[in-house]
């Protein structure tokens, strides 16, 4: 028999569209507050520092560590449905709590466009720990360069690399598997424009593909890598051919370590 605790959490489930619908419609706050909204709110307040933490733990040894703590925002993103942002003028991470069915990590158990309600999914936690992700980039761009963003823009070119290190920083706490393959990297130029152009398996390939891009560099040069990468996104020529972009940036780091360490020795 289901104790009380499941019962209002169904309960929940059940009645967070209409609560939210007419939240929206009236500008009742205080009702948005007793939907699961106002769960993911606390959830999300409660545990940001938490996330960040076990970042750290998670990639010790890298030289990875977060510079300070970002603030939170929340928003209903009618217009773009994207899961959640960040704003490097801010160093503000917001997140959408209004969520379409191309987010299903915020699902509550279904394909169906739906609110977060489920704490214990990983969805608000995937969510914030990629944000981190370009929180980080920022951080490092403002102590390194001394100015905001790194690799943000809207290109294909900055993107792949921009999501792909977010990608890394969220699959160091949900440790969720990569499925993107290297045979799923666009052959041609054509293929390319119709994947991104018209959107076919476009996001997959953004922040999968550019997943399976920065991981092997940042798993062999920690910190280091995402200092280049951050500001050397591939090149129109790399589109096509990744692996030219990993082996112009390895070349990069090493380089700069032979000659740090024949600076050593004078």
């Amino acid at each position: 028999m289901k104790n009380d605790k499941n019962i209002l959490k169904e309960t929940l489930k059940e009645f967070v569209p209409i609560l939210t619908f007419f939240s929206l419609i009236l500008g009742f706050g205080g009702l948005i507050e007793f939907s699961a909204n106002g769960l993911t709110k606390k959830y999300a307040k409660g545990n940001l520092q938490d996330i960040m933490f076990e970042q750290e733990i998670s990639l010790f040894g890298s030289g990875i560590k977060h510079f300070g703590v970002p603030s939170l925002d929340f928003e209903y993103n009618i217009k773009d449905m994207r899961a959640g942002c960040y704003e490097p003028q801010e160093d503000k991470i917001v997140l959408n709590l209004l969520l379409s069915k191309n987010t299903p990590g915020w699902d509550i158990g279904s394909d169906e466009g739906k609110l977060y309600a489920d704490l214990q999914d990983d969805g608000a936690r995937g969510v914030i720990a990629h944000e981190l992700g370009h929180y980080y980039c920022d951080k490092l761009s403002e102590k390194i360069f001394h100015q905001d963003g790194g690799v943000f823009g809207t290109g294909l070119n900055r993107r792949i690399i921009s999501e792909g290190i977010a990608e890394y920083f969220e699959h160091s706490v949900t440790g969720k598997p990569n499925k993107f393959k290297e045979s799923d990297w666009p052959k041609s130029r054509k293929q390319l424009n119709r994947m991104y152009k018209l959107g076919i398996g476009k996001n997959n390939f953004i922040y999968n593909g550019g997943h399976m891009v920065v991981k092997p560099l940042i798993d062999k040069y920690g910190k280091k890598a995402i200092e280049y990468m951050i500001y050397e996104p591939l090149r129109d020529n790399e589109l096509l051919n990744y692996k030219a972009y990993q082996q112009r940036i390895e070349k990069m780091i090493n380089s700069s370590i032979k000659e740090n360490r024949a600076r050593s020795k004078i």
